[in-house]
């Protein structure tokens, strides 16, 4: 199993840092779905913090959270700037994923 990798926040990045996980910080004017399928290709799990997974294209998030291989997930940042709860209804909304309360 390769090693696992993050895309998001600095703050997260820091913290997973020190647990192994390979991370990146992208730049705002970065293409977020360039580097998403880039860091797709090169791990077996892959975390992204709420505000970058927001930078996606919901069908090409909804795809690689439905194919299982390899394994995304949305995470939030360790300082609670993202509205966690809420950000997980929304993209459940967006990915037409069971209720949305």
């Amino acid at each position: 199993m390769s090693i696992p990798h993050y895309i998001g926040d600095a703050d997260t990045a820091a913290a997973l840092r020190l647990a192994g996980v390979q991370v990146y910080v992208p730049g705002e004017d970065e293409d977020a779905e360039a580097l998403f399928q880039q860091r797709l290709a090169e791990t077996d799990f892959l975390l992204l913090g709420t505000a970058f997974a927001r930078r996606l294209p919901p069908q090409t998030l909804k795809a690689a959270l439905q194919a299982g291989q390899p394994l995304v997930a949305v995470i939030p940042d360790v300082l609670g700037r993202e509205d966690f709860i809420g950000e997980s209804v929304r993209l459940r909304r967006e990915l037409g994923w069971g209720s949305t309360t």
